[in-house]
């Protein structure tokens, strides 16, 4: 088995393992609320509202939470906006993944693929010329830009 046949193992791993995470936090995020949890304050006193787009209106509704129910509300709010971001993070992750898993498809499949060229020295630091068919990571990993 080749290293880039070992990669390809890994990296199908990882992808099924985040589809699974992908598919349970799906069906989590369905049965929660939709919408965002406001908390405005008048005075001494806070008031807590939900907001929502209505289905074929597409109105945005306003409705009051009483007190008591607030704090059980606000924490299935925080949870779906949670599983919201976490979604979107699995989404690009599954990106990069389906992204090298097609390169080193490419590469598996091209005639004699997966072995370092016979001049090149596999501890060498810097990256091979373009002509080179060595498998190098900044050529599987694209640059990310910097977070926000």
């Amino acid at each position: 088995m080749t290293v880039i046949d070992k990669v390809a193992t890994i990296l199908l791993l990882e992808r099924n393992e985040k589809l699974k995470m992908r598919k349970q936090y799906e069906k989590e995020l369905a049965e929660l609320p939709k919408g965002t949890f406001e908390t405005q304050k008048y005075g001494r006193t806070e008031r807590h509202y939900i907001h929502y787009y209505s289905g074929d209106e597409k109105r945005k509704r306003t409705i009051y939470i009483k007190k008591e129910d607030a704090p059980f509300l606000q924490r299935q709010y925080e949870r779906s906006k949670f599983l919201a971001k976490t979604l979107r993070e699995l989404r690009k992750d599954l990106e990069v993944i389906e992204r090298m898993l097609r390169i080193a498809n490419k590469r598996i499949t091209q005639k004699g693929i997966g072995e370092l060229p016979k001049d090149e020295d596999p501890n060498r630091a810097t990256p091979p010329n373009k002509s080179s068919k060595a498998m190098v990571a900044h050529e599987i990993i694209p640059p990310q830009a910097p977070m926000k």
